[in-house]
Order: C-alpha cells, then sequence, then structure tokens
C-alpha cells in the first residue's frame, strides 16, 4: 500500500490536520528467514511511563543486538532506546541536583540549572521524536516523509502538492498512528498539545543559539526553580508517555496478531479486539501485498 496523503480523511482532528489511513509493513516484524517471529518495536513510551512510577526499568538497547540474527531492525528502536536511557540520566540529575545541599557559588549554581534544563527538554523532544518515529517506521509510510521530520512536523505538516491544486490542507503523521487506533479523541483532547508544548520549550530554550540567561542570585532560589522545573517537565513527560505508549501498546499487539496467522490476514474480528480501523487494513490488503518484496 501507498501511503496517500491526497486520500479523504476518514477523520480530522480538532486542530484541522488529516489523518490518513495505513496498514502494518513487512518490516513491522522481525524475520527469522521467511517467517516473521517477533514484533520489530520496542515499548519505549511504556517503559519510561513505568519508571516515572518507579515501577519498572527501561531497556537499553546495544549495538551488539543488532547484530544478532534475530535483533531488531527498527533504526529508530536503537535511537529511542539510547534517548530514553539518557532521558532518565537527565532526569537522575536534575533530581541530585536539586536535593544537593553542598555551599557552591551562587553564579555556578545558576549556570548549572540552566544548563541541566536545557538538557532535560532537549533530550525529552528528542525522545518524543524518536518513539513517534519506531512506530511509522513499522508502517507502509514513504520514510522520506518522517525521517528527517522534527516535532512540529509529526504533528502535522502542510500537503504542498495539494496546497499548488488549491485545496491546502495539513497531515499529521501521529494523528494517523492514532486514528488508526480509535485513539483519536485522545490526540485531539491532550496529547497533541502536550507535545506542541515541549516542541516549543525545546526550541526556546535549548536549539540553535537560543538559550536561557541567569535570573537568580542565590543558589536556593536555583534550585527551588529546577524543582519546579522538573515538575513540570515530568508532568508533561508521563501524559505523554501514557498516551504514545496507548499507542504503541496496540500496535505491537497488532503485529504480534499478523505474526500469529502469517501468511495469512487475520479476521476483521480479531483485528476489531485490539480495535484497529478494519476498513483501513482489509481496504488496502491486496495493494500492499503486491507492493512488497
Amino acid at each position: 500500500m501507498e501511503f496517500n496523503l491526497h486520500q479523504p480523511p476518514r477523520n480530522s482532528s480538532a486542530h484541522a490536520a488529516m489523518h490518513p489511513p495505513w496498514r502494518l509493513a513487512r518490516q513491522s516484524a522481525v524475520f527469522f528467514g521467511e517467517r516473521p517471529v517477533s514484533p520489530n518495536i520496542v515499548p519505549v513510551a511504556q517503559e519510561m511511563c513505568s519508571w516515572l512510577q518507579q515501577k519498572g526499568h527501561v531497556t537499553l538497547i546495544t549495538e551488539k543486538e543488532r547484530e544478532s540474527p534475530l535483533g531488531l531492525t527498527n533504526p529508530y528502536s536503537y535511537s529511542a532506546s539510547s534517548l530514553a536511557a539518557q532521558l532518565c540520566s537527565a532526569i537522575n540529575e536534575m533530581s541530585d541536583f536539586i536535593n544537593d545541599d553542598r555551599e557552591t557559588p551562587s553564579i555556578e549554581t545558576e549556570l548549572r540549572r540552566i544548563r541541566l534544563e536545557s538538557e532535560l527538554i532537549l533530550q525529552f523532544a528528542r525522545f518524543c521524536e524518536a518513539a513517534i518515529k519506531q512506530m511509522l517506521y513499522c508502517t507502509a509510510m514513504d520514510a522520506d516523509i518522517y525521517n528527517r521530520a522534527t516535532m512540529g512536523r509529526l504533528l502535522a505538516f502542510d500537503c504542498l502538492d495539494c496546497r499548488k491544486s488549491g485545496k491546502p490542507h495539513l497531515v499529521s503523521l501521529l494523528g494517523a498512528l492514532a486514528h488508526h487506533y480509535h485513539n483519536c479523541i485522545t490526540l485531539e483532547t491532550c496529547l497533541f498539545d502536550h507535545l506542541a508544548f515541549i516542541g516549543t520549550r525545546r526550541n526556546k530554550e535549548a536549539a540553535h543559539s537560543e538559550a536561557a540567561t541567569p535570573r537568580y542570585s542565590q543558589a536556593s532560589e536555583s534550585r527551588i526553580a529546577a524543582k519546579e522545573y522538573l515538575d513540570m517537565v515530568g508532568h508533561e513527560l508521563g501524559h505523554m508517555c501514557q498516551h504514545i505508549g496507548e499507542i504503541e501498546t496496540k500496535m505491537i499487539e497488532e503485529i504480534k496478531l499478523w505474526i500469529l496467522h502469517f501468511p495469512n490476514a487475520p479476521s476483521p474480528e480479531a483485528l476489531m479486539r485490539i480495535p484497529v480501523r478494519v476498513r483501513d487494513v482489509l481496504d488496502n490488503l491486496d495493494g500492499s501485498r503486491s507492493g512488497e518484496s
């Protein structure tokens, strides 16, 4: 199946972006010979959500696994796993800074606060992008659409072909993922705004030549400000991981279902139990198979 940006949407978000239909590609699974054996994706958002609640750990995938016969071939899984671990490290370092009661020069403390906050928001945004792209890689979408996409472009981008034809509209790649699993309401009422907020903060505080300037003259003030910042970012991260994790969980369930029924297609009843938009999948089944090698 070709990912058709121009296909009329079956649902439009409150943020006026189209959610084009799609289906899973062959690369959504790890193959042993000609047989799919496991999902080609790591539940990074689910794991991060559990870690934030102190209920689990974050899996770190190394280059050694890439060399394994049954290693993941999804490049974004390695990036997302590494960024998740780096994000956990940044959160822990910020927490240590907040709870450090040693006497330190005020300007040194303030500059460290700025550095830690910049690193935290940067790692947060990069983790979000990798977690979303990991799922996009498992679809039949053209990689050129999302490969170098920033957070903003993953949320919504202008369809240039349709604009040239006088019918301008936006396309949301994250919206397409959510729509496939009946998660549009969550996207429109919560997740979209959380991710847009993080992207804006990243651009303002940690991108290009932009940087925060010192504000506090006392080390204690810097640590109080850092705690408020960590609480705010932690709140946003928790929401993001919960909602992206819901999409992630459903995608893994769907991949497992296709593996179980390979080389045949799962029944509409089985797909609906996830639930998946069955019409989007089965309408394009023949075209997808003919387009895959």
